[in-house]
């Protein structure tokens, strides 16, 4: 992949939202590219992680949480943007 996006990115707010997200996606495809963690400048020892990144991540599968949650109710596995209780609302 030469300077393109795997998918094109969509419903995104702002401006600035949108260009900060391509810059993360381009760090993180130079990253892998390079055989670097896709979190920080360390080696791979996993498919896209270094150890410690690898741990964490399998440790929050392991206990079924999320850092992130959303805003709206404040339950993991979606955002505000599709939340189910927001949409309630709208309609």
């Amino acid at each position: 992949m030469t300077g393109t996006l795997p998918a094109p990115l969509l419903d995104v707010e702002t401006r600035t939202s949108e260009s900060h997200l391509r810059a993360v996606l381009g760090y993180q495809l130079r990253h892998r590219e390079q055989g670097l963690c896709m979190l920080c400048p360390r080696v791979a020892v996993s498919a896209n992680y270094c150890e410690r990144h690898r741990r964490q991540i399998n440790s929050r599968r392991r206990a079924g949480s999320t850092r992130w949650r959303c805003r709206v109710c404040q339950k993991p596995g979606h955002n505000r943007r599709t939340c189910p209780e927001a949409r309630a609302r709208r309609v």
